[in-house]
């Protein structure tokens, strides 16, 4: 066999095990999801009560936390320092800025009431800033008889996700057997 021929089945192999890989994935969320919407039989009326930076929490953004002055500095550059720790401190706070408006690190926390009862939970989708404010309305799906358990209207039913994906790995099977078969026919020309 050429080495041609072991490349193309190796990446043959490849795309094999991804395509299992993404079917696998989108069964898994095909199925989550339709257990959700089985579950989930009533809805109300909720609103997005505040949004969260989650990148705050030891992400992308923690390393704009302002670094402590080192004790070593003499007194004479103290004024050089303090105009330079305050240049980069707007430059950091200017990046911040740019970093969370474009970023997609906000989880909404949504808040609804059943029964009198209020409940406040948080989004399993990230979304944009720019995409939800505080007190946006959204559609609550609940199991009546756990109304802690919801999901939202704004994190959408993933059905159609879990579809996608295990038509996307049925395709690169597929490919990957198409291409398996026709390797003798393209080592021979």
């Amino acid at each position: 066999m050429s080495s041609s021929t072991m490349v193309t089945l190796g990446f043959c192999i490849f795309l094999c095990l991804v395509g299992v890989a993404a079917f696998i994935a989108g069964a898994v969320q095909f199925l989550r999801a339709k257990q959700r919407e089985h579950r989930c039989t009533e809805t109300v009326m909720g609103s997005v009560s505040c949004i969260e930076d989650e990148s705050a929490k030891g992400g992308l953004l923690a390393k704009f936390k302002p670094k402590e002055k080192e004790e070593t500095v003499v007194a004479a550059n103290d004024a050089i320092a303090q105009k330079k720790q305050a240049y980069l401190a707007k430059k950091r706070a200017q990046a911040k800025s740019e970093a969370m408006a474009a970023s997609a690190t906000w989880r909404p926390y949504v808040q609804y009431t059943i029964n009198g009862q209020k409940y406040e939970k948080p989004a399993v989708r990230l979304v944009p800033l720019k995409r939800l404010d505080v007190g946006t309305a959204c559609m609550v799906h609940y199991d009546p008889k756990d109304p802690d358990y919801a999901w939202f209207g704004i994190d959408g039913l993933t059905k159609g996700m879990g579809v996608t994906l295990m038509l996307s790995g049925i395709s690169l099977i597929a490919v990957s057997i198409i291409s398996w078969l026709m390797v003798p026919y393209l080592s021979e020309m």
